[in-house]
């Protein structure tokens, strides 16, 4: 017998051997091999479409666009925000009005970047209708050549004008002349959040203004309201004055005309020639002339 053979059968009975890694030539240093098949992958393509979540209906994109700008355009905060606190607060603020949602923070980021990305690419292309500049045409005639020109460019419809129907009165977003020099911007985000690349033949939009420069805004204000409210009472005052015054002017003229009333007065019943007169009424007369004359006499002393 081969001694081989023997030395084989002989490690089998010890156990040295596996039976049927010795059968089918498999042992622990030659693996057995096993070759893909289309059960295979089918089973691995499901798998990974289960683990992908619905689409986004057109109410949660407007509740996400309601959401970031809610965060961002916070003039004292949302200028100056971590990434992961900003969009912890856009998910807050998306939960709280849809409290059936199980969208996550990566899902929401995500969202946005592409609504921010196709929004700005649509941005661009109605920006460039503008500037044509065609006679007679009405704003829904650039949009519906923008959304042309869209399709045109990027080989697709714009599957969010509810969005930007939200977004296009704001500085970010708002339509602008295209740049000569086509370089691929998009608009200002937080400093430290990362919205994606930008859109061919767009401008550098303005970004929100930071939190020192709206504080040091709303103090001017309150500085500026003040000096208007001070500027309202000097002018009052003055004109409660000059009321005051002529109200004086009013008094001393009055009492003026009762003077010269009463000097008339009493300058006829001086000239009286009470000779013709009875006993009576030349007493009544003469002591009125004595009042006057008295009168007269004590003035001159008080003046």
């Amino acid at each position: 017998m081969d001694s081989r053979h023997y030395s084989s059968f002989t490690d089998v009975l010890r156990g040295n051997i596996n039976l049927e890694d010795e059968l089918f030539g498999a042992s622990e240093n030659s693996p057995l091999v096993v070759e893909d098949s289309p059960l295979n992958d089918e089973v691995a393509t499901t798998k990974k479409k289960s683990t992908r979540g619905t689409n986004f209906s057109v109410e949660e994109d407007r509740l996400l666009v309601a959401a970031w700008l809610n965060t961002s355009v916070d003039p004292v905060y949302g200028n100056e925000q971590h990434k992961t606190t900003f969009y912890g607060k856009v998910e807050k603020y998306f939960k709280d009005h849809k409290t059936d949602s199980t969208r996550s923070m990566a899902s929401l980021t995500s969202r946005w970047g592409t609504i921010n990305r196709e929004t700005v690419k649509f941005c661009g292309a109605l920006a460039k209708i503008e500037a044509k500049n065609e006679s007679g045409s009405t704003t829904d005639d650039k949009i519906e050549k923008a959304r042309e020109l869209f399709k045109e460019i990027h080989g697709c419809f714009f599957q969010f004008e509810h969005c930007w129907l939200m977004l296009k009165d704001l500085p970010k977003w708002a339509t602008s002349m295209p740049r000569e020099d086509s370089r691929k911007e998009m608009p200002q985000t937080p400093d430290s959040i990362d919205q994606g690349g930008g859109v061919d033949g767009t401008t550098v939009f303005e970004r929100p203004i930071g939190r020192k420069a709206e504080k040091a805004n709303r103090k001017r204000k309150e500085d500026d309201g003040k000096d208007v409210a001070t500027e309202y009472l000097k002018k009052k005052k003055k004109i409660l004055e000059e009321g005051c015054a002529q109200e004086k002017e009013k008094v001393r003229i009055k009492a003026e005309k009762v003077r010269l009333k009463e000097l008339k007065e009493s300058e006829r019943i001086m000239m009286l020639d009470t000779s013709g007169m009875n006993e009576d009424q030349r007493t009544f007369y003469d002591g009125l002339k004595k009042e006057i004359l008295a009168k007269q006499r004590s003035s001159r002393l008080l003046g």
